[in-house]
């Protein structure tokens, strides 16, 4: 079982780091086709999703035991955090600075998409 987490740990972390890579490749291109203001604001994006996601299976992968009811007290718990992450981020961004929003929006929901995609290719 520990070396399945370690395995599933891994995975995480890869798709972790493709979005980011994804979303400095969105941003990059922001940057020359537009401005710096929307690369920002997708940088942003993408960063705040592709966080959220690796510190949930952080969380997820350090608490789950071995019993189905671990498991799934830790995937509550990761859940939980994501989405705490997420909205105090959010917050942060759109009360703090002065961004482009739908690039910020569009990106975020195309990390989404990127990480549900890759969870339907994934095989553990």
């Amino acid at each position: 079982m520990f070396e399945q987490k370690q395995v599933n740990q891994a995975i995480a972390d890869k798709l972790a780091c493709i979005q980011l890579a994804v979303t400095a490749g969105i941003a990059l291109t922001l940057w020359v086709f537009l401005d710096p203001k929307p690369a920002w604001s997708a940088l942003l994006g993408g960063a705040i999703c592709s966080l959220a996601t690796w510190l949930m299976s952080r969380i997820m992968f350090a608490r789950g035991g071995n019993d189905a009811g671990q498991m799934l007290m830790a995937f509550y718990l990761g859940e939980a955090a994501k989405v705490v992450f997420t909205v105090v981020c959010f917050l942060l961004v759109f009360i703090l600075l002065d961004l482009n929003a739908p690039a910020f929006i569009l990106t975020y929901i195309a990390m989404l998409i990127l990480h549900w995609l890759a969870l339907l290719k994934t095989k553990t």
